[in-house]
């Protein structure tokens, strides 16, 4: 190899490196190099992404390890029955009667005229009155026979309810002395009224409970915690007995005397039972 062969081989050898310093330096500029760079992010993001989702994976089921603490057995309960019973005391506040017009005739049509004819001028009376109410009750026709002998009967009755009980009274007198005979009469208390008392009963009775349930909790070196299935009862309203009189004759009705009726405090009650739950 002569000198100048040499020298060429050498520059040759020179510009091939010079040329792969330039490849090696230059910046991506291929759409190919660019997918190459995104493959190979997505690959190292996906592997991040599972990396990171075990780590806190292994940090949730660790911490219910982590926050176990051992804990003491809840004390036990106890659980007594009780029940309590409330009352209140009310004056009655309406007046209620009821009256029959009962006759006999040789006919049906006799006796139901003189019946009807009670009727009609009891309610005319009554609606004189002010504040009284009056409604017809049952009314009934039938053939009585008795030692051989037959004789028509008809009866209806009408009741008298108000709260002005002397002007009620002073009309009944008026309706006996016509021959109308009284079936019943009292006083009572009215729906308002009556509503009001057990409402009063009812508070009464669940005060009693609570007290009922402290003081069994005291005795026990307890405490009182609640109570449960609270059950609630009332009791009827007793109602006095009904005053019965009889029908004037024809002899004393001018003289007879109305019917005299007192009012009576009503006593009206409620009940209440519950479960009373006692602690430690």
């Amino acid at each position: 190899m002569t000198s100048r062969d040499h020298t060429a081989a050498l520059d040759r050898d020179r510009h091939r490196r010079v040329k792969a310093g330039r490849s090696i330096g230059r910046p991506l500029s291929t759409a190919k190099d660019h997918e190459c760079l995104r493959s190979g992010a997505l690959h190292l993001s996906g592997r991040s992404g599972i990396m990171t989702g075990l780590l806190v994976a292994l940090a949730v089921c660790s911490a219910p390890l982590a926050m176990a603490r051992p804990t003491t057995p809840k004390p036990p309960t106890t659980i007594v029955k009780l029940q309590a019973t409330g009352a209140v005391r009310m004056m009655p506040d309406l007046f209620e009667s009821t009256l029959r017009s009962q006759h006999r005739a040789e006919s049906a049509a006799g006796a139901q005229a003189l019946v009807n004819s009670d009727i009609a001028a009891a309610i005319a009376m009554a609606r004189d009155v002010k504040g009284v109410v009056v409604t017809t009750g049952t009314y009934n026709a039938w053939y009585l026979v008795r030692r051989g002998e037959g004789i028509w009967q008809a009866v209806q009755t009408i009741r008298l309810t108000g709260s002005n009980g002397p002007e009620l009274m002073a009309l009944i007198g008026k309706l006996q002395s016509a021959d109308m005979v009284v079936s019943d009469m009292h006083w009572r208390l009215s729906r308002a009224q009556r509503k009001l008392a057990r409402e009063q009963a009812t508070v009464k009775a669940l005060a009693r409970l609570q007290a009922e349930a402290l003081l069994v909790a005291r005795t026990l070196h307890a405490r009182f915690e609640r109570f449960r299935k609270i059950e609630l009862a009332m009791h009827p309203i007793p109602v006095p007995e009904a005053t019965r009189l009889m029908a004037p004759t024809a002899e004393n009705a001018e003289s007879f005397v109305a019917p005299t009726s007192i009012a009576g405090v009503d006593t009206v009650s409620a009940r209440v039972s519950a479960d009373a739950v006692l602690a430690p």
